[in-house]
């Protein structure tokens, strides 16, 4: 969440940036480095995000894998076998 407000307010500087009368090699200089930050924060969420869906995969899988391989008791197969 906190890139998300970066990037908000960093959206609204840039929206600001015509009407505050600074140089016009200024403004050109703010917006390159605006949307450098904005490129950068947004590849950062999407690198994040793709690894959290990595390990959220991972951990159904070994919880997924862990249930299925559960050892079965003598007990449990007389039980089977009763039924």
């Amino acid at each position: 969440m906190k890139t998300n407000r970066i990037i908000f307010v960093i959206g609204v500087l840039i929206f600001l940036v015509p009407f505050t009368g600074f140089p016009g090699s200024w403004e050109d200089v703010f917006l390159i480095i605006s949307g450098l930050i904005i490129m950068a924060l947004s590849s950062l969420n999407l690198w994040q995000r793709s690894i959290l869906k990595r390990l959220q995969y991972h951990s159904r899988q070994m919880s997924q894998t862990e249930t299925s391989a559960k050892p079965v008791t003598h007990e449990e197969e007389g039980e089977e076998n009763i039924s």
